[in-house]
């Protein structure tokens, strides 16, 4: 099963279960919740994805989170599901960096007999990165920003990050950020072109098509991570690659403009903008 764990914009408290998707919202524990930005785009556009291979079963892990509290119960319920949980995809994403999660993290899926296939994105990343266990995920999901974040060593969160890191391309932040163990050898690198990082090598990038008000909308970077983790989830070959592409190709139909809801971008991810990324269904 594919898990998604992060918080989200509810009144603190956990909320999980098998979750579906609907018209443009996700239904969790039958109460319909929009997609909106964040955790919730990410599961939406990955369940999203699986619905066109006849599977529907994505895990969230989500908890409401107004100061802190949230994450902390969050990673707490997060460390007691992964040994029992049975996912072999799961996805770290919205929440507040809490560094002695980190260790507690690491134990566990040391202590684990398969361990599973590990994305982080936002503040998964961040946490991954404070705590020094970026070695243990197999794929982090940055934008140029972030990406910057990851390369300076010194950098505790993104708003600390040195300037001068904003001006370089994205493979030095890359060799940088591996070479001092701040992120794993696969990255998916997002922005105007999207980079793909294999094994610690650029591997491909995704320039078109460009569909400058996705850059407006909010959400459309979230809705990447969830495609990625579901092609993974699929075993799809080239998925980090194929789910750059299908994420424009999804904006392309849409015809987006600032006006566009992210779960209206979701909805119209159909399985003839798969086959023309590569993906059959």
């Amino acid at each position: 099963m594919l898990a998604v764990i992060g918080t989200v914009p509810m009144p603190e408290g956990i909320y999980e279960g098998e979750a579906s998707f609907e018209g443009s919202s996700i239904k969790l524990n039958g109460v319909l919740l929009p997609a909106g930005m964040g955790t919730m785009a990410s599961a939406a556009a990955a369940l999203r994805v699986l619905q066109h291979f006849g599977s529907e079963r994505v895990y969230c892990l989500l908890a409401g989170d107004r100061s802190g509290q949230g994450s902390s119960m969050l990673l707490e319920k997060a460390v007691h599901y992964l040994p029992c949980s049975g996912s072999d995809t799961i996805v770290l994403h919205y929440m507040f960096v809490l560094i002695k999660y980190g260790e507690v993290i690491r134990n566990t899926l040391d202590k684990m007999k398969s361990k599973p296939y590990l994305i982080a994105d936002a503040g998964g990343m961040y946490l991954a990165k404070a705590a020094g266990i970026a070695g243990v995920f197999d794929l982090f999901t940055p934008d140029s920003g972030e990406m910057a974040f990851l390369a300076d060593p010194k950098a505790l969160h993104p708003m600390y990050t040195s300037p001068r890191f904003f001006s370089l391309p994205i493979p030095d932040l890359a060799e940088s950020a591996l070479k001092h163990g701040n992120a794993p050898d696969n990255l998916l690198v997002k922005g105007r072109t999207d980079f793909i990082f294999a094994g610690g090598k650029l591997n491909k990038t995704v320039g078109s098509p460009v569909i400058t008000a996705m850059e407006v909308i909010g959400g459309t970077g979230d809705t990447v991570t969830g495609i990625v983790a579901a092609l993974q989830h699929l075993g799809i070959k080239d998925f980090s690659y194929k789910a750059a592409l299908l994420n424009r190709l999804t904006g392309q139909k849409t015809g987006c403009t600032p006006r566009t809801r992210i779960g209206e971008f979701i909805g119209n991810l159909d399985p003839a903008l798969l086959e023309k990324a590569g993906v059959e269904v």
